[in-house]
């Protein structure tokens, strides 16, 4: 599959559980444990990268669970849209605690 004006965004990207083996691409301190589709749609969203979910799909090094995807549009680096997508997951999961 070629998306030529989307970045895909996995979750596997920015789970702190997973390590770079398996796919995390940030640094553990960037990362949120379990992140959800639903969080980094929202965190898209906010961060004006017109998101689309893909939600049965399967990362291919854990194939067997089908946790799904994110498409941003490529107006900023792939490498910069994780990290701004994961550092407003964090914001948000700390908003929700108070």
């Amino acid at each position: 599959m070629l998306i030529k004006d989307k970045h895909v965004i996995w979750i596997a990207y920015i789970d702190r559980r997973r390590t770079r083996k398996e796919g995390r691409r940030l640094p553990k301190s960037l990362c949120v444990d379990f992140p959800t589709i639903q969080e980094l749609v929202r965190a898209a969203e906010k961060l004006g990268l017109e998101p689309e979910a893909v939600e049965d799909a399967a990362y291919p090094r854990s194939w067997w669970g089908r946790k799904g995807y994110v498409l941003v549009k490529k107006s900023v680096k792939k490498s910069e849209a994780m990290k701004a997508i994961a550092k407003k997951i964090v914001e948000m999961r700390k908003k929700g605690k108070k």
